[in-house]
């Protein structure tokens, strides 16, 4: 059995877009840099790999926990998640399929400015549920 982990950190507060005119503002809450109160946000991800061998294929078998937080004015929106997956591998052929559920609660859905964007007008707020099944088929040739 195999584990690993890791944690990331993402400069939200540095994502800014730049008119022409030199304004800026941030993406994410659509307000101006000097109104923008974004925070960075850390991910951590865990998870763990059982192989299954046998003489002519290979059975992997995985899970993971992650928290995954999306930026938000004031403080990062908080996502949590897991995964689990499986698959098959002969000599010539890797066949894999995995499935991936993130959720939050009482998160930003959407934010409305100004034209200026000087005033935050709206913040529609609720929660999220996300669900994922992915496949994937790889050939081998030598």
């Amino acid at each position: 059995m195999s584990f690993t982990g890791d944690v990331t950190r993402v400069n939200w507060n540095e994502y800014v877009y730049e008119y022409e005119d030199g304004d800026r503002f941030s993406p994410v809450d659509g307000l101006i840099t000097e109104k923008a109160d974004i925070s960075p946000t850390y991910t951590a991800r865990a998870g763990a790999e059982y192989l299954i061998i046998k003489p002519k294929y290979v059975v992997p078998i995985r899970g993971g926990l992650f928290y995954d937080p999306e930026p938000a004015k004031h403080k990062p929106d908080d996502f949590w998640g897991i995964t689990v997956g499986s698959g098959v591998a002969f000599k010539w052929m890797a066949l894999d399929l995995t499935y991936y559920y993130r959720f939050g609660n009482d998160v930003v859905l959407n934010t409305s400015v100004d034209g200026s964007h000087k005033i935050l007008i709206d913040v529609k707020r609720g929660d999220v549920s996300q669900q994922m099944v992915m496949f994937s088929a790889i050939a081998y040739f030598e």
